[in-house]
Parts: structure tokens; C-alpha cells; sequence
């Protein structure tokens, strides 16, 4: 069974929402392979962004033009400066928690190893993980909700990009593997040497439009 669920579209590099989706989704918890199957467009046919949480699906509007920017200026950064053996992804699938129901997230950009990225999916962490903030709404889910299930994930680096402001936020995980901390904080039009997971240079400068 599924329920239609009315949600704000962002169809302008505007913050603010000035369509509304008409989108079908399950209203019942489903599994793994049932999620993979879904297919979750808007009444035009244009494809939205879907996740797992706790076996519920998610649908967020698709992201503006300041977003894509933010994540494909970034992806560009870490991948030239990327070693051998890594490599640079921007939204793929990564199953964060595999209890009862399972989780399911979409970083904006991952780097992750040569296995890995032979998979479809993600099923082990990535090397990093970068979220982009791409409203005002998703400022906590970036910064509370899937930090915490990254670090539980393992992702030994998670980094939180603000391009409206510019700033950067990176995080790592503490000694003990179970949260993160707060490692690097950097705010305006700069440029910061970074040098976990690998040394690159990112320009904030080239992440606002």
C-alpha cells in the first residue's frame, strides 16, 4: 500500500520552496530489495531524491543549482588530489544499518577504495563522507542526525559543506571509533590544506555561486 504525500520543491536556486511534489510512497516499513526497486519521480516524471530510515522511505525535493555546484566543485577537488587506490563518487547508496530495518543514505560525495567502488552499492563505509546543505530544513539532519549514523557506520571522516556562507566543517572519529569530533572549522571565501583522509587543498572560494 502507499500513500500520496504533498512536500515543498525547490525549482529555483531560491532557499525557499515554490512548487509542491505530488509523489506515492510506501506507508509500511519495507526491505532492503523492495527499496532498490523503487522508481520515485515527481507528477513530471523528474526523479527525486529517496532514502531508507529504519526501513521508511524518505523523499527530499531535488537539489538546486547552488547545491550541485557545491558537490561537483568539491568532488573536482578531492579527486585530482586523490592517491591511488581511491577513488571520488558523488551519490551512491550506502547501507549505514542493517538491523531489522535497514538504512540507507545518499552522501552528496564519498571517496572510497578501488573494491568498493566495483559495487552497485556501498555496503562497508567510505573512506569520507560529505554532505551538502542544501536548506535550511536539512541543516540538523546534516549536522546531528547523520553524523551520528555515520560515526556508528564507521566512516572515519565526515565533512559538512555550508555554500551559502561558505564553511566547511570536518569531523573524524574520536579514539574510541564511536562519535565524532570536530577536527577543522573553516568559514569565508579561503582556502584550507586538508590532510585526512589524503593532503588536498580546498577553495570555499569555488564552492559559492
Amino acid at each position: 500500500m502507499s500513500v500520496t504525500r504533498e512536500f515543498p520543491v525547490l525549482a529555483s536556486p531560491s532557499l525557499d520552496p515554490v512548487a509542491t511534489a505530488i509523489v506515492g510512497v510506501p506507508t509500511h516499513p519495507i526491505t532492503l530489495d523492495e527499496f532498490w526497486e523503487l522508481d520515485i519521480v515527481d507528477e513530471n516524471g523528474w526523479p527525486l531524491c529517496a532514502e531508507l530510515v529504519d526501513g521508511v522511505v524518505v523523499v527530499s525535493p531535488a537539489p538546486g543549482g547552488p547545491h550541485q555546484s557545491g558537490v561537483m566543485e568539491l568532488a573536482v577537488m578531492l579527486a585530482k588530489a586523490c592517491p591511488p587506490g581511491l577513488r571520488v563518487l558523488p551519490g551512491i547508496g550506502w547501507v549505514t544499518a542493517a538491523r531489522a530495518h535497514h538504512t540507507v543514505r545518499i552522501p552528496d560525495v564519498v571517496v572510497v577504495t578501488d573494491e568498493q567502488v566495483r559495487g552497485v552499492r556501498l555496503a562497508d563505509p567510505p573512506v569520507l563522507a560529505v554532505e551538502v546543505v542544501s536548506r535550511r530544513s536539512s541543516l540538523e539532519r546534516d549536522l546531528v542526525t547523520k553524523r551520528r549514523e555515520y560515526a556508528e557506520a564507521g566512516c572515519r571522516n565526515y565533512w559538512v559543506l555550508l555554500p551559502d556562507r561558505p564553511e566547511l566543517i570536518r569531523y573524524r572519529l574520536d579514539e574510541s571509533g564511536a562519535i565524532y569530533v570536530e577536527v577543522g572549522r573553516t568559514v569565508g571565501r579561503r582556502r584550507v590544506r586538508v590532510t585526512d583522509p589524503y593532503p588536498v587543498t580546498i577553495d570555499l572560494r569555488r564552492l559559492i555561486v
